[in-house]
């Protein structure tokens, strides 16, 4: 997974690594064409992949603005053959809050990296070399040494917060249709019972499925991320409620 793009010559370089190092290792692309530098969506993909990997595994998130700085890479270790590489941004923090992992370990042993590290593509020089070397067997132990989650980044989204006689979540996503994700998981949302939802001055029915709003209306709904979200039937939400992300989301609930 990562913000190249699709189609990206950086995308290329590290599967050209991967194909070298773990020759005829399935490669299966989550998703290429995120928002660029932005954690919080990448966050919630991620998240939202979790369930439907294959296992065993080795997931590489390369969505990486502070390449080349102090930050570090992480590995993390999960149930039933889950690896997890990505920087230590936050990116999997919403992940260790959901399931945490066995350990996290930080990855230093620059002999599992390319012999050249350019400081802009660690994604080249050392997640792929390191991921492919993963999927060859490599224990989880070399790759350095484990580190404690208390002192890692914290989540690129803000918590869901009450307020109002509600809950107070945010947009983190938006997708190619235009549809608003936030931060509200489906599990909080049917804990309550009367959601109203609001987007500024705007009530926005909340439904289950998209068929069950009239054209071109605004609708809430439980989307497949597991996410509360806001759409437009056969529209673009984002255009249509000239928001975004980071828009501030309010569901008055009643508790059942």
């Amino acid at each position: 997974m990562t913000d190249f793009g699709p189609g990206s010559p950086y995308v290329g370089q590290m599967k050209l690594v991967l194909e070298a190092l773990a020759p005829g290792a399935p490669v299966l692309d989550l998703a290429h064409d995120l928002p660029p530098q932005n954690l919080a969506a990448a966050a919630l993909v991620l998240l939202s992949a979790r369930e439907f990997l294959p296992l065993p595994c080795v997931l590489c998130a390369v969505v990486d603005p502070g390449v080349g700085s102090a930050r570090k890479i992480l590995l993390a270790e999960f149930t039933r053959g889950v690896l997890a590489l990505a920087p230590d941004n936050g990116l999997l923090a919403p992940w260790f809050r959901l399931q945490p992992p066995l350990r996290v370990r930080a990855v230093t042993n620059r002999a599992l990296f390319n012999r050249r590290v350019s400081s802009v593509f660690h994604g080249r020089d050392i997640f792929a070399p390191v991921a492919a070397r993963l999927a060859a067997g490599l224990r989880p132990e070399r790759v350095g040494p484990a580190v404690p989650l208390r002192g890692l980044c914290a989540s690129p989204w803000p918590e869901v917060s009450a307020a109002q006689g509600g809950l107070k979540a945010c947009v983190v996503y938006e997708d190619r249709f235009g549809n608003l994700v936030t931060n509200l998981y489906a599990s909080r949302l049917r804990r309550a019972s009367a959601a109203t939802v609001r987007l500024g001055r705007r009530k926005i029915p909340l439904v289950d499925h998209y068929a069950q709003a009239k054209s071109s209306q605004p609708l809430a709904l439980i989307g497949s991320f597991g996410f509360l979200e806001i759409a437009v039937r056969d529209g673009s939400a984002a255009r249509v409620l000239e928001v975004g992300i980071g828009a501030d989301v309010l569901v008055e609930t009643k508790r059942s």
